[in-house]
């Protein structure tokens, strides 16, 4: 693909964009969404380097962990249920702006068969 651009008079900047970008997406999505959530759900650094009850550095789950602590079993719960639908919505929202194909499916809507099972069809026939 990369000579064939070159071929087209694409200089560069074009062909990171065109053919880089778009091939490399998918994996890019996937990497940029752990660590947005691993962000969301951090509680040991703050923990550790801070302490607790600093409310400059107090995390959801940080929030969560201190009533369960405290035996108020409700709140921290609630606390916790909160912070999983905060991920679920950010997970959602950031896999739908940016397109992620997590199921690969065709354009039709039905599921694209894997290689392995394509090739061990073709052994049967």
């Amino acid at each position: 693909m990369y000579e064939a651009a070159r071929i087209d008079g694409a200089g560069a900047w074009q062909q990171l964009i065109r053919i880089t970008l778009p091939l490399v997406r998918p994996v890019l999505v996937v990497a940029v969404l752990f660590r947005l959530l691993d962000a969301l759900r951090m509680f040991d650094l703050p923990f550790v380097l801070v302490g607790p009850h600093k409310q400059s550095v107090e995390t959801l789950s940080m929030l969560a962990f201190d009533e369960a602590a405290n035996t108020r079993y409700g709140p921290g719960a609630a606390y916790a249920v909160i912070l999983f639908l905060y991920v679920a919505v950010v997970a959602f929202v950031f896999v739908r702006l940016l397109g992620a194909d997590l199921l690969s499916t065709d354009r039709s809507g039905g599921k694209v068969p894997s290689r392995r099972a394509t090739t061990a069809e073709g052994a049967m026939a």
